[in-house]
């Protein structure tokens, strides 16, 4: 016959230690993806669509 298996019960201590990392990471991330969608519309609206796919291209293509 199949025993019931026992309950776990969350350990609140150990789980909010890591909430403050876990939020500056979110909030980090968050805040460098805003950052570079911003640069990505800026270089569109100066130098237009062609320019702006060359430039990209460019880096790319610098990088590796």
């Amino acid at each position: 016959m199949a025993q019931p298996l026992p309950t776990l019960k969350p350990d609140f201590a150990s789980s909010r230690r890591g909430d403050g990392v876990r939020s500056a990471l979110i909030w980090g991330g968050t805040g460098l993806s805003a950052a570079l969608l911003a640069a990505a519309a800026v270089l569109w609206f100066r130098y237009g669509t062609a320019v702006f796919f060359e430039i990209i291209a460019a880096g790319f293509a610098n990088c590796f």
